[in-house]
């Protein structure tokens, strides 16, 4: 019976002493490394855009300005500075950002034609989390860079006898794009996100804009990055 009665003090023991410090750990950690993957969706905002199109508009049939789809994915960590609060988050993603037209020339026909880059995004974002379960909204906002790793443009040069490309037409080539776009942007990345609890993690879901503040061409002023993105992912907590 005293045995019995010392086995269970002492299971309650460490059974205590270890909830505690599982407890203790958790605290000091407030740490989460995740993947996730998307679609985005970019374009060029300025008034130099405007000031293109209308100029490209005056010399075709008919025009059309659109936007340009990709994939996305990237991984992040988050750290708790203050649990269920408020968080550092850095991440690492691969995003293209770019336009698309679609013209109709004056000599016939319909083309599209297209200029992106493809980019190394690198965010450092500060997030606010609404501590609600299972599932937890969270608002972002932080600087990113984006470092261009390759620069495209397509169909520009059979264009540029027929339609204003302006200082687009002296795009003929992938080496003439990169020569004439910045290899480097700064600009902000902010929205939302749904965090659902699931096992020792949670499944996510971002919808997010990033834009980009200096101007991407060296001829082209006032021609700025722009891209919204929808991803989903799972965080592994610690």
């Amino acid at each position: 019976m005293m045995r019995s009665s010392y086995c269970l003090k002492a299971f309650l023991l460490i059974f205590s002493t270890t909830s505690a410090f599982s407890q203790i750990q958790q605290e000091r950690l407030g740490l989460s490394i995740g993947v996730r993957s998307g679609f985005s969706v970019s374009s060029y905002w300025g008034n130099g855009v405007s000031s293109f199109e209308k100029d490209l508009s005056l010399s075709v049939n008919g025009f059309k300005s659109g936007v340009l789809p990709f994939f996305t994915s990237g991984f992040f960590v988050q750290y708790e500075i203050i649990p269920d609060f408020f968080a550092i988050q850095p991440e690492i993603s691969f995003l293209r950002s770019g336009k698309r037209w679609e013209i109709s020339p004056v000599d016939g026909g319909k083309t599209n034609f297209q200029v992106y880059s493809d980019y190394l995004h690198i965010p450092l974002l500060a997030k606010l989390i609404i501590p609600f379960v299972p599932v937890t909204p969270s608002a972002y906002v932080g600087p990113s860079l984006l470092l261009r790793l390759k620069s495209r443009s397509e169909s520009v040069a059979e264009l540029s006898e027929t339609a204003d490309l302006g200082f687009l037409r002296e795009l003929t080539s992938d080496k003439a794009v990169s020569k004439i776009i910045y290899p480097l942007d700064l600009g902000l990345t902010t929205g939302f996100a749904l965090d659902i609890i699931a096992g020792t993690g949670r499944f996510l879901i971002d919808l997010r804009y990033t834009f980009g503040m200096f101007d991407v061409f060296h001829g082209g002023k006032d021609f700025r990055n722009s891209a919204f993105s929808l991803l989903a992912g799972y965080a592994w907590s610690y």
